[in-house]
C-alpha cells in the first residue's frame, strides 16, 4: 500500500500543474453529482471547507508579494527601468479596460440576449464601494498594518514600493545588508508559493464542488443561459483570438499561443475559485517557470497588472447592465448612456483590487445607482450568477496580467525563451 502511494506521489509530481488542477475539478464534479442535490449537510460542510480552501489560498502570496516587489522595485530602479515598467503596467490597464468593455458592448447588440424576469427580492447589503475608500485603504494610518489586511494587495505593494525605492536611493553600502535579507526571505517565500501551487489541486477538488452546484442551479433556472452563453463566447474569442493577436503585433517573432499554453493553470484555478489573489499565486509561478519572465519583471508587473488590470471586468459589467437594462425597459439605450457605461465599466474595473472576490457584482451594484432609481436594484436579477459573473471576469484578468506581464518582459529583454517541455 505504501508502494502504491509512493508511486502515485512521483507520478503526481512529474505531471504538469494544470493536468493536476484539472484533475482535481472533475473528481470535485463527480463528487457533486454523486451527492445529489438534496444533500444539505454534504454541501455545508463542503461550504466551509471551501472557506477554507480560499484562504488557505492566499496564505502564499503575501510574503512574496512584500519580499520580492520589494526587491523588483530596487532593481528596476538601478537599472532606470522603474518608469518604463510603471508607465507600461498603468497604460496596459487602461488601454485594456477600455477595450474589453467595449467588445462586451458590442458582442451584447450582436448576440442580442433575451430578457431576464424581474424577480422581487428584497436588497442585500453589499459592501458599498467609494473612491475615497479605496484610497483610504491604499494608505492607511502605519504602513505596517498593510499586513493585516487580508484581501487587498495595494497597501503592502506600496509599502514595499516605497521600501524597494528608498534603498535605490542611497548608497549601496548602506542598502546591501538589508537587500540581502529581503532576497533571501524572496527566494524563501517563492519556494513557499511553490509548495502551494503544486498541491492546490486538492483544494480546487473541495472548491469545484460548490462551483458545480451553483452552476446547476443557475442553468435550472433557465433565465440565465443567453448571457452565460454570450460570457462564454466572450471568453473563447478573446483567448483564442484578440489575445493572440495583441501578443503576435506587439512581439512579432513570440509564439502567442505558448502564453495561451502557460495559462491553463491559472485559468482552470480563476473559472473556480473566482479569487483573483488566490490566481496571482499560480500567475507568478507561471510567468516565471514557463513563460521564462525573470523575477525583477514578474515580481512588479505581475501584481500591479492583477491590481488594475482588470479587463475581463469591464467586459462582464458592460455586458450586465445592458442585460439588466434591457429587462427592465422598452427602449434601447441611447449613445450618451452607452458612453457612460463604457466610461464607468472601465473605471470601476482598475480599481476593483479592493475585492480580491465578489468585486464585480458589487461594481455592478454601484453602476446600477448610477443609471438612476429605475435600475438602483437591478443587479439583484443577477444575483443568483454574482458567482459566474466572478468566475468569468477572474479568467480574463489573470491571462491580462500574463499577457501583461510577458509583452513587458519581451520589449525589455526579460524573458527566456523555454521549450513547451519544460513548462511546468
Amino acid at each position: 500500500m505504501l508502494a502504491f502511494f509512493f508511486t502515485l506521489g512521483k507520478i503526481a509530481e512529474r505531471m504538469k500543474v494544470w493536468i493536476k488542477y484539472l484533475i482535481g475539478i472533475i473528481l470535485g464534479i463527480i463528487i457533486a453529482i454523486v451527492a445529489g442535490k438534496d444533500n444539505e449537510s454534504f454541501f455545508q460542510t463542503t461550504q466551509f471547507l471551501t472557506d477554507l480552501a480560499l484562504q488557505i489560498g492566499r496564505y502564499a502570496i503575501y510574503p512574496i508579494l512584500f519580499f520580492g516587489f520589494a526587491l523588483g522595485i530596487y532593481n528596476l530602479a538601478e537599472t532606470k527601468r522603474l518608469g518604463k515598467v510603471l508607465i507600461f503596467c498603468f497604460c496596459f490597464a487602461i488601454l485594456s479596460a477600455f477595450l474589453f468593455s467595449g467588445l462586451g458592448i458590442t458582442s451584447f447588440f450582436i448576440m442580442n440576449p433575451s430578457r431576464i424576469p424581474i424577480l422581487v427580492e428584497n436588497a442585500t447589503a453589499l459592501p458599498q464601494f467609494s473612491f475615497s475608500s479605496f484610497l483610504l485603504a491604499t494608505f492607511p494610518s502605519s504602513p505596517f498594518s498593510s499586513f493585516t489586511e487580508s484581501l487587498f494587495l495595494l497597501p503592502i505593494c506600496f509599502f514595499a514600493f516605497c521600501i524597494g525605492l528608498s534603498a535605490a536611493s542611497i548608497e549601496k553600502s548602506f542598502a546591501k545588508h538589508a537587500l540581502t535579507i529581503f532576497d533571501s526571505f524572496a527566494r524563501i517565500a517563492y519556494s513557499m508559493l511553490t509548495f502551494f501551487v503544486d498541491f492546490y489541486a486538492i483544494f480546487l477538488t473541495i472548491i469545484s464542488i460548490q462551483w458545480f452546484v451553483q452552476l446547476r442551479t443557475i442553468f435550472e433556472m433557465g433565465f440565465f443561459t443567453d448571457i452565460i452563453i454570450l460570457l462564454l463566447v466572450d471568453l473563447v474569442i478573446l483567448f483564442c483570438g484578440v489575445y493572440p493577436l495583441i501578443i503576435k503585433l506587439i512581439c512579432k517573432e513570440a509564439n502567442p499561443f505558448k502564453v495561451l499554453y502557460a495559462s491553463l493553470a491559472t485559468f482552470l484555478c480563476a473559472i473556480t475559485t473566482t479569487d483573483s489573489n488566490v490566481t496571482l499565486v499560480t500567475n507568478l509561478r507561471h510567468c516565471h517557470e514557463s513563460l521564462g519572465i525573470r523575477r525583477r519583471i514578474s515580481n512588479v508587473a505581475t501584481p500591479l497588472l492583477t491590481i488594475f488590470a482588470k479587463p475581463g471586468s469591464a467586459l462582464v459589467l458592460s455586458v450586465s447592465f445592458l442585460v439588466i437594462f434591457k429587462s427592465y425597459s422598452n427602449h434601447s439605450m441611447g449613445v450618451k448612456s452607452l458612453l457612460l457605461l463604457l466610461l464607468l465599466s472601465s473605471v470601476f474595473s482598475l480599481v476593483l483590487s479592493q475585492f480580491s472576490i465578489g468585486g464585480t457584482y458589487i461594481a455592478l451594484a454601484t453602476i446600477c445607482l448610477f443609471f438612476g432609481s429605475a435600475y438602483e436594484q437591478g443587479y439583484l436579477i443577477l444575483k443568483p450568477m454574482a458567482f459566474f459573473l466572478g468566475a468569468i471576469a477572474t479568467a480574463i484578468d489573470a491571462f491580462a496580467a500574463m499577457v501583461g506581464s510577458y509583452i513587458l518582459a519581451y520589449q525589455t529583454d526579460m524573458a527566456l525563451e523555454k521549450d513547451l517541455r519544460f513548462f511546468i
